[in-house]
């Protein structure tokens, strides 16, 4: 989120011509905030609910041409002198087919590659919801190239 604010006070800088302006989240034009909702989900999806194959959900922003968002259990190993298995949870942003479901990988063209963000916290209940926070290194909106 940082990134995005700070390169939407870049924009809007030099929009009025004045680098000095503060630009916080409540300087986010309410047009842009209603994008927010690609990461909100009316059902609560917990641990519980999320599988090790991923199951498709429709965010709250609504269907989007060629792209569906996909929430499931990356299962690792990692830590076999502990426990047996660890299952962390993924965002995918699946653009055109599901890349997990192509044999070889190497023939999706680059524009239509699926953007997987792992969950660094999960399951904060909250009274309306489950809150999973996604790696902080996350480019809000999987945007590489600007802040729009």
């Amino acid at each position: 989120m940082d990134e995005y604010l700070k390169a939407m006070k870049n924009i809007r800088a030099i929009e009025l011509g004045d680098e000095n302006i503060t630009y916080t989240l409540d300087s986010i034009p309410l047009w842009r905030l209603d994008s927010l909702k690609t990461y909100i989900f009316p059902e609560k999806l917990g641990r519980t609910v999320l599988t090790t194959k991923g199951n498709f959900y429709q965010s709250n922003f609504g269907s989007m041409t060629n792209t569906r968002i996909k929430l499931g259990l990356a299962r690792t190993y990692n830590y076999g002198a502990y426990v047996d298995y660890v299952d962390y949870i993924t965002y995918t942003k699946v653009i055109g087919g599901d890349d997990s479901e192509v044999l070889d990988p190497s023939t999706i063209p680059t524009p239509e590659v699926d953007k997987v963000v792992w969950v660094q916290s999960s399951g904060i209940m909250t009274t309306n919801g489950v809150v999973h926070v996604l790696d902080g290194f996350h480019r809000l909106f999987f945007n590489a190239n600007n802040a729009n």
